[in-house]
């Protein structure tokens, strides 16, 4: 069985645990898809929590 995280050692969060899943660009590449997918919905996520739809 393969072990991502070296729980033994530490627990590891943010850039330093997405540098261990998937590499060294990750962490960026996670943060950018958040940051469009933000961008593109959120005149619908504001509408949704203040109409309730």
């Amino acid at each position: 069985m393969l072990n991502y995280t070296p729980f033994d050692e530490a627990v590891v969060i943010g850039n330093d645990f997405w540098k261990i899943v998937g590499g060294d660009t990750a962490y960026e590449e996670l943060l950018d898809i958040y940051l469009e997918v933000g961008k593109e919905k959120s005149k619908y996520m504001l509408d949704a929590l203040a109409l309730g739809f």
